[in-house]
């Protein structure tokens, strides 16, 4: 019986972490950062059911946005595991940026990136992919990779390969400063 406490437990704490982002309505989340600072956000449906997302530091509002048609999911299906809102820092400068990872249509994800210091309502840069859309956290930065003709981010350096008449076009962006703020004016 003491064996099988500890593999449970075992394997809370490797699935949990997994499910630790994902959008809980109405609750508010924490988060520090690897720089220290703490982080809030809330996720609330408003009156016309879309999804707003408050991002705020010791009382400070960083983002308030209406993030449209999103839907999270939880589980390996459809890559439900990619969706929800993460927070982390960027490697050059240590400022936070948002993600919010969602769903838009049967296959299709949506990324969108929040920088509050581009904007506090509108995202800074959005990524959608046909059939997949991954990201993740690496030493270098954030490493995204989708499919699907949205392969434009303004400022930023996208790696593309094409495949006629088989498949739609492969992307990655290796996101390790804010290339996307050339261009956009702060509010």
């Amino acid at each position: 019986m003491n064996g099988k406490v500890r593999l449970l437990a075992c394997l809370l704490v490797a699935v949990l972490p997994v499910f630790a982002e994902q959008p809980m309505p109405g609750k508010m989340h924490t988060q520090v950062l690897e720089t220290g600072r703490t982080l809030e956000w809330l996720l609330l449906r408003n009156r016309d059911m879309a999804w707003q997302l408050t991002v705020s530091e010791q009382s400070r509002i960083l983002v308030n946005a209406i993030l449209g048609e999103c839907r999270f999911c939880d589980g390996d299906e459809d890559g439900c595991r990619m969706t929800g809102v993460f927070i982390r820092s960027l490697k050059e400068s240590g400022d936070p940026v948002i993600l919010v990872v969602c769903h838009t249509a049967s296959h299709t994800t949506l990324l969108q990136l929040f920088d509050p210091a581009v904007s506090s309502a509108s995202p800074a840069m959005r990524i959608r992919g046909s059939y997949y859309l991954e990201w993740s956290g690496t030493k270098e930065g954030l490493m995204i990779e989708w499919d699907g003709p949205d392969h434009a981010v303004p400022g930023c350096e996208v790696e593309s390969l094409d495949f006629p008449d088989t498949a739609p076009a492969q992307n990655r962006l290796m996101l390790d400063s804010p290339c996307y703020r050339q261009g956009h004016t702060t509010e």
